[in-house]
């Protein structure tokens, strides 16, 4: 039999690597999704003549008119949905 510190212990254990399969998968989709968004981005920087596509949390502040997310996240919707 197990002693309750020992269960708890197992509890644990378990929890954690549960969180850490889900974390993994969570990456696993993370480079699917880029993978995927690769060539949707390379295909509006050309047609837009864009030469640098940055991630919007790097950035501190900037044009609001320069952020094309709105644009971008359409483009990949429709691709997607085809």
């Amino acid at each position: 039999m197990y002693s309750s510190i020992s269960f708890l212990r197992l509890v644990y254990l378990l929890l954690k690597s549960s969180e850490l399969i889900i974390f993994f998968c969570l990456i696993n989709e993370k480079k699917k999704l880029i993978i995927l968004l690769q060539p949707i981005l390379a295909d509006y920087m050309k047609k837009n003549d864009v030469k640098f596509i940055l991630n919007k949390k790097n950035i501190l502040i900037g044009r609001e008119d320069l952020n094309k997310t709105l644009e971008i996240i359409d483009i990949v919707n429709k691709k997607i949905n085809n």
